[in-house]
């Protein structure tokens, strides 16, 4: 197996600090609420962790940043919010490269949701075109 220096001078896929970086999506259904559960689980002291929501062209964010980050800060975790427009999965995935998180936090279905079955396809996404390890949330 080769190693490629990234930009920062990291080598890609390994961590030069104990201090992980956690990006959780999170859209307010039940399974993104189980999601963050479990991003609060894995979170260690001194983690990073980042909410992004992904909304179509059009759509606005709801609040949805500010709950999942209220939420995680009752559990005494601070967080920062992405907010997106475009395809869910790409956003993700493009979002954890470029900004170098290595674990992305997603649920698995959204049945009956207005998403229907949205982050079914969007975790399946996320899981074939991420670059980092991938959670996903029963």
């Amino acid at each position: 197996m080769r190693t490629v220096p990234a930009e920062n001078g990291n080598v890609k896929g390994i961590r030069k600090s104990d201090r992980g970086r956690i990006l959780l999506a999170y859209d307010g259904t039940p399974s993104a609420r189980r999601a963050l559960q479990r991003a609060a689980l894995i979170h260690r002291e001194g983690d990073e962790v980042a909410v992004i929501h992904v909304v179509e062209a059009g759509e606005d964010h709801n609040g949805q940043l500010d709950e999942a980050r209220r939420l995680l800060t009752e559990r005494g975790i601070d967080a920062s919010g992405i907010g997106v427009t475009g395809n869910p999965a790409r956003s993700i995935c493009v979002t954890a490269e470029r900004d170098g998180y290595d674990t992305i936090v997603v649920g698995r279905r959204n049945m009956g949701d207005r998403g229907l079955m949205l982050l079914g396809s969007v975790a399946a996404r996320v899981v074939s075109g991420a670059a980092c390890d991938v959670v996903v949330v029963a």
